[in-house]
């Protein structure tokens, strides 16, 4: 698990903020993967014990920490 922190909001489709500027979050980095247009995604946990699912979002909303 990586943490990682918030550099932009990502809105959920019932408009609510799924992760919010200047929190802190858990990648999983096993999960990491990239896309034919040269996204990265991985699976965003609010805990490092995998116990908050987040959602599998896009990295350049996030910045790693460590």
């Amino acid at each position: 698990m990586q943490q990682v922190k918030c550099l932009n909001e990502r809105k959920a489709i019932s408009r609510q903020n799924q992760i919010e500027v200047g929190k802190y979050y858990y990648l999983d980095l096993s999960t990491v993967i990239g896309d034919y247009e040269g996204d990265w995604y991985g699976s965003i946990y609010a805990d490092d014990k995998k116990e908050a699912y987040i959602g599998h979002l896009k990295l350049s909303h996030l910045r790693s920490v460590e």
